[in-house]
């Protein structure tokens, strides 16, 4: 009998030959393991729309082991279909090619796409962590806009609520902040659990620029550079139960 394993990887940016390939590394049985993707599946990369309809169908078939979290380039799309984000602004956020996928789609397939968005969640929780606070990650991709942090009465920062006041609050303000990486070591330590956020490229954190997933005092950054590999980034893969890393 074979064991579960939970994967996360984030910030594909439309990079389905790796993102295959790395499945293939850890021989991922949708069947049997989990896989958490924590939003940017879009943009950058040619064709990441049809990878975001890779996802949901694999999500499909396989209820309960493939999910999905907005990130702001999915908050982007939903924009420019809803016709709140324009076509250049959407291109200035690196979206020429997924422009394009998008306009060739009838108006159906292009409510069908609003509405799969729309109903994507902004953070889940993950169980079985060996790097979590009682063996619990919540993944969620950017983190929050710190203005709208919530304390506990015994000082402590509530995630869950932070992250829905952040979002209530201004959801384009919240997906883009980067605020959960430079409030103060304190603030981070009072986290009632361990974050697992993608969306600033780890490159911009990590000291030594390198691609290799950080860890901080109650936050797991996993956003290695795949939308920017010529700055040296890659896509990686980190596995729930034994903090594991694969890098493509």
């Amino acid at each position: 009998m074979s064991i579960m394993r939970t994967f996360v990887v984030s910030d594909i940016h439309g990079d389905s030959k790796n993102f295959h390939k790395l499945l293939a590394d850890v021989s991922f049985d949708a069947n049997a393991d989990k896989l958490y993707v924590n939003g940017d599946v879009l943009d950058r990369g040619k064709r990441s729309l049809k990878l975001l309809y890779e996802i949901k169908q694999m999500s499909e078939e396989h209820p309960g082991h493939v999910f999905l979290t907005m990130g702001n380039h999915e908050l982007f799309c939903l924009q420019y279909i809803r016709r709140e984000l324009s076509d250049f602004t959407w291109r200035a956020f690196g979206s020429t090619d997924t422009v394009e996928e998008v306009n060739r789609l009838n108006p159906s397939e292009t409510e069908a796409l609003a509405e799969y968005i729309q109903s994507l969640p902004l953070y889940l929780t993950i169980d079985g962590a060996k790097e979590g606070n009682d063996g619990q990650l919540l993944m969620t991709h950017s983190g929050f806009q710190a203005d709208y942090i919530v304390r506990e009465p015994d000082g402590s920062i509530n995630v869950v609520k932070t992250i829905e006041s952040s979002a209530r609050s201004d959801l384009f303000k919240h997906l883009v902040s980067n605020d959960i990486h430079y409030i103060p070591t304190a603030d981070r330590k009072a986290f009632d659990r361990t974050v697992l956020v993608g969306h600033v490229p780890v490159m911009r954190l990590n000291y030594d620029g390198s691609y290799k997933i950080r860890r901080d005092r109650n936050l797991i950054s996993i956003d290695s550079g795949a939308g920017h590999r010529e700055s040296g980034g890659r896509l990686s893969l980190y596995e729930v139960e034994t903090g594991a890393e694969y890098y493509r």
